[in-house]
């Protein structure tokens, strides 16, 4: 039986808010680039980077909830050539730059205990080509589904990438976790608000003990890539949405 991993908690209230603390760190050198907030804290030898953002939209409540769970569509077509296990013909319809491929797993070893409003949990496995090499990752998702208190309609995903030990309990012979990061989390909430208005959030939380981007001298350049992501995770919600609009 696979034992609740133990992942980051959030509120369930109205909204989230950007981490201020995060492992008792309180972050600093906060900076907004490229519409995303970011900051940055050191324990010891571990460089923690949190990045979030966000954006109002004017559509549907579900058209917003699908624009962010196609991870399967987005991806940097130029990286075709590197792709192990999707169609290197498949043109990926919304651009991550630094993503080769994300494959979904819906069937899993899971049996444990479901969170509170848990509809249902999957793995995402992503190859990554960024400035630093190219990275193999599992990442778990956990997806929550209810009501707040403001009787607002909330969709969010909790999203962890496992170690090794974790993926094996999983999957079965899932790829070998080979990252700059030691964890890596992400915080995705849509929320329904007033008809027609609807709250997107995504929150990054990122750490690594490696020495090469533990260095201040690399900061600017993990933000700038941190920043990157989340813009093309925002631009492909955006282009779904207006496509969804252009074809009523």
């Amino acid at each position: 039986m696979i034992m609740p991993l133990i992942l980051i908690s959030f509120n369930l209230a109205n909204a989230f808010e950007a981490s201020k603390v995060i492992d008792g760190a309180t972050l600093n050198g906060e900076q907004t680039i490229k519409n995303v907030s970011m900051a940055t804290a050191k324990i010891d030898s571990t460089r923690i980077v949190r990045g979030y953002r966000s954006q109002q939209f004017q559509g549907s409540f579900d058209v917003i909830k699908n624009g962010v769970i196609n991870f399967d569509e987005k991806c940097n077509n130029s990286y075709k050539d590197k792709r192990k296990f999707t169609d290197k013909s498949k043109d990926c319809k919304y651009l991550n730059k630094n993503l080769i491929e994300s494959v979904i797993i819906k069937k899993t070893n899971f049996n444990g205990t479901k969170e509170p409003n848990e509809v249902e949990r999957y793995i995402v496995t992503r190859y990554i080509q960024n400035s630093v090499g190219t990275f193999a990752q599992n990442d778990l998702m956990v997806v929550l589904e209810y009501v707040n208190s403001s009787k607002e309609k909330v969709f969010e995903i909790k999203q962890t990438m496992l170690s090794d030990d974790e993926s094996n309990k999983y999957l079965e012979n899932p790829i070998k976790r080979d990252s700059p990061f030691k964890e890596a989390s992400g915080h995705f909430m849509v929320t329904e608000k007033a008809k027609g208005n609807v709250v997107f959030e995504y929150e990054y939380i990122g750490k690594t003990d490696k020495w090469y981007l533990n260095k201040d001298m690399f900061l600017s350049k993990i933000y700038d890539g941190t920043a990157d992501g989340i813009n093309d995770l925002f631009m492909s919600v955006e282009l779904a949405n207006n496509a969804k609009k252009a074809s009523n």
